[in-house]
């Protein structure tokens, strides 16, 4: 049998370049401020159930503070939310090729989160789970795109 590689040149230069246009879509800001948007998503979720970055459920609030958040009408069970204000203040950009952030866009409460994440650790994106997640999210909007444009 013979086969000649010359004819899948053309075939070859078709892949590379949709692989080329996936680089860099990936890289873009629709799909990096799509994955920071789906991240800061996935720790106010976390957060509001209770659970730290690792999945771990919160450490108890002490006792003073439970006397203060039950006097309020607040459950006792840590979930960093008296006000709602600091999750509510988490923002996304976009910050060049392959980069977003999540942030807090008010100086007390990002000072607020650098606190309450001493003792429980929530701004981040730890597990396998929600790494995976981020992964998915990539991929859903690399591939909504290709599509859109043919290329797939």
């Amino acid at each position: 049998m013979k086969i000649d590689v010359g004819k899948f040149k053309a075939d070859i230069a078709r892949v590379k370049g949709k692989l080329d246009v996936a680089k860099q879509l990936l890289n873009g800001r629709e799909v990096m401020t799509g994955i920071a948007e789906h991240a800061k998503g996935i720790v106010a979720r976390r957060t509001q159930r209770g659970f730290d970055s690792e999945g771990r459920a919160f450490a108890p609030y002490t006792e003073a503070y439970g006397r203060i958040r039950a006097k309020a009408g607040r459950r006792s069970r840590p979930d960093l939310l008296m006000t709602g204000q600091m999750l509510g203040d988490m923002q996304t950009s976009y910050i060049g090729k392959g980069k977003a952030r999540v942030y807090f866009a008010r100086d007390e409460q990002g000072i607020k989160a650098a606190g309450n994440s001493t003792k429980r650790p929530f701004f981040e994106v730890e597990t396998e789970k929600e790494k995976n997640e981020l992964v998915r999210v990539a991929q859903t909007l690399v591939k909504k795109k290709l599509k859109a444009w043919g290329l797939l």
